[in-house]
């Protein structure tokens, strides 16, 4: 019955694009409008209009890849909740349901899973001419074509979504799609580091964590390690291979865009803990052998004194500012600095 009433809901994202870009489309050039709608050609358009035309059709088809990037993941959802997250073809879960089927021991996958080094590489190819303009305009799309997926909304809030939705779809109209030139480095670098701030951040963790519960639920008393195996590169900003722009002084440039990208994503999470790690030392009792991890952690941030009195009986949220508190050297070259990025380790 509530799926039933939800598919009602619903409008089907296709046509809801389409709806909303021949929407866009009829306010500003209605004889283009017609064009997308099929009801007129494109060699009956003037001849100034027929470049606009086809960039229109190239913002539909951009639309259309967004929606189906959400029906496929609504397909996998699906398959995942009816069949199990076992029967997801290529999937972690199916691969190590099948390896544990045929009888392969525990110590077979930790060696399998010691050899193992995924490395996707970023490069910058001419043909890639997308401004991260437009490519943010995509994710915020998406995005609101997930939130309208949701059922829990009533008329008058999905009307406002839908207003929203419309209002970057328009936005992606008036948005040049492709780079007038050529981009510099700095450019192309900006536009790799836009990937991992919008993506490649949130996923990996999320990927190591399909396969903990993968090996949880197949080897449950074996003691897998699972190691650090992705090691992301990039080539933007090193690639000295035909392209005169990319000095000694670009890498310095680009190796210090990645270290401070990869730096701010930790603040920012360490920040979000320091928040949200209340819990106090008169209600929870933690164990003994945390004690000294947490007189390490504070005596090496360089400011135990101000965090023990900033947050008393608050040792979790003492030990997420001390560590806070040594990224934030790190960032900045002072004493309290890591000496490697192998010092962040918590315990």
């Amino acid at each position: 019955m509530e799926q039933s009433r939800r598919i009602k809901f619903r409008e089907d994202e296709r046509s809801l694009l389409l709806r909303l870009l021949l929407q866009v489309a009829s306010a500003r050039e209605p004889e283009i409008a017609a064009v997308l709608a099929g009801r007129r050609s494109l060699v009956s358009l003037a001849a100034e209009q027929r470049i606009p035309a086809l960039q229109a059709s190239g913002v539909w088809f951009q639309l259309l890849a967004i929606a189906d990037e959400l029906l496929a993941m609504r397909a996998r959802r699906e398959l995942e909740q009816g069949a199990g997250v076992d029967e997801m073809p290529g999937s972690f879960g199916s691969v190590i349901a099948r390896m544990a089927a045929n009888g392969h021991s525990a110590a077979e996958v930790q060696a399998r899973l010691d050899e193992l080094c995924v490395g996707p590489t970023m490069t910058a190819h001419p043909t890639e001419a997308k401004r991260v303009t437009v490519l943010e305009i995509h994710r915020r799309i998406y995005r609101k074509l997930t939130e309208l997926d949701q059922p829990r909304w009533a008329p008058r809030e999905r009307d406002l979504l839908v207003a929203d939705l419309e209002s970057e779809i328009e936005l992606l109209w008036m948005t040049g799609e492709l780079r007038l030139e050529r981009p510099t480095v700095e450019r192309e670098i900006a536009w790799g580091l836009h990937f991992f701030r919008e993506v490649i951040f949130e996923a990996t963790p999320q990927l190591y964590g399909k396969l903990e519960g993968a090996i949880e639920r197949h080897y449950p008393a074996a003691p897998i390690r699972i190691p650090s195996f992705m090691r992301y590169a990039s080539w933007i900003g090193g690639d000295r291979d035909g392209n005169p722009n990319v000095t000694a002084a670009v890498t310095a440039h680009a190796l210090a865009e990645y270290r401070d990208t990869a730096m701010g994503w930790y603040l920012t999470q360490m920040q979000r803990l320091v928040t949200v790690l209340s819990a106090s030392s008169n209600v929870i009792d933690l164990p003994a052998s945390f004690k000294p991890v947490l007189h390490t952690a504070l005596d090496k941030s360089g400011q135990a004194d101000v965090i023990s009195a900033r947050n008393p009986d608050e040792p979790l949220r003492q030990f997420a500012s001390a560590l806070f508190a040594r990224l934030i050297a790190t960032r900045d070259g002072s004493a309290a600095a890591y000496p490697s990025a192998g010092g962040f380790v918590p315990i």
